[in-house]
């Protein structure tokens, strides 16, 4: 969740084997808004031929709150990433294809309601998408993977006396 105050980071790392890491986030709030994001990023060539890896990845959480009983929030990920599959490196042993690789893709949008009924009766109803999409290339061809879901999911909570409390709902 955002910060009452806005603030904003950046670092880097370099080493051996040309990696590089990459981050940065900015975050604050502003009367009912709140805002909170991270973008990272790391390269690296590793040791061996083809096994260098890339991966980027943003995560983005907005949240919405007009009173002191009601939020409504939307939360985003996206993530790439390749990575080479050199095979196996160990002395004596082959590999069918020492330059294949993978591929991902994949992103989350989220959106959730909490409200709370009373002093003692809460809800919170939610819906999520994810989608994923990898491939990996080597001698035979590509092999794609592909998976998409979606979820809804609605919960009640309801304080009973003093150290209980009594949950119901539904995932789908």
């Amino acid at each position: 969740r955002g910060t009452p105050s806005p603030e904003a980071t950046y670092s880097l790392e370099a080493g051996s084997f040309d990696t590089l890491r990459q981050s940065a986030s900015l975050s604050g709030s502003f009367e009912s808004f709140d805002f909170s994001n991270t973008f990272s990023r790391l390269d690296t060539d590793n040791l061996d031929k083809n096994d260098d890896f890339r991966n980027a990845a943003y995560f983005g959480n907005f949240g919405f709150a007009p009173g002191d009983d009601h939020t409504l929030r939307l939360t985003v990920s996206r993530t790439s990433g390749r990575a080479g599959t050199p095979g196996p490196t160990a002395e004596g042993f082959t590999s069918f294809d020492p330059t294949g690789s993978m591929e991902r893709f994949e992103q989350t949008v989220g959106l959730a309601y909490n409200v709370m009924i009373g002093p003692r009766w809460s809800q919170h109803a939610s819906y999520r998408f994810h989608d994923l999409d990898q491939t990996l290339f080597g001698s035979f061809g590509p092999f794609p993977v592909a998976s998409r879901r979606h979820r809804v999911e609605y919960r009640g909570d309801v304080l009973v006396g003093y150290e209980g409390t009594l949950s119901y709902g539904m995932d789908f």
